[in-house]
């Protein structure tokens, strides 16, 4: 998974992610917790929970603002996205 998300991260910013299933605000929150001062990621939270209290889609999403938001992207090596693989598995 950690090379898939290499390959990811070199597609232009503007790229739309698409996922198979609605976890962006569980995602977001586990991501808040290990990101505390991250204001572009409360931000999105704050959005994500309004769309879907309007019964609205919370993607697609940017490859832009997962770079902004997601520390799975952030993550620099292997032993670090584990990790973080570790913690959500548990979360």
């Amino acid at each position: 998974m950690f090379n898939s998300l290499k390959k990811i991260k070199k597609l232009p910013k503007d790229t739309e992610i698409y996922c198979g299933h609605e976890y962006t605000l569980q995602n977001s929150i586990f991501c808040l917790i290990n990101d505390s001062e991250n204001i572009k990621l409360k931000e999105k939270i704050i959005k994500v929970k309004d769309k879907i209290n309007n019964n609205l889609p919370t993607l697609p999403t940017t490859l832009a603002d997962e770079l902004e938001c997601n520390i799975f992207l952030k993550a620099k090596d292997l032993k670090t996205f584990s990790k973080l693989r570790d913690l959500k598995d548990n979360f």
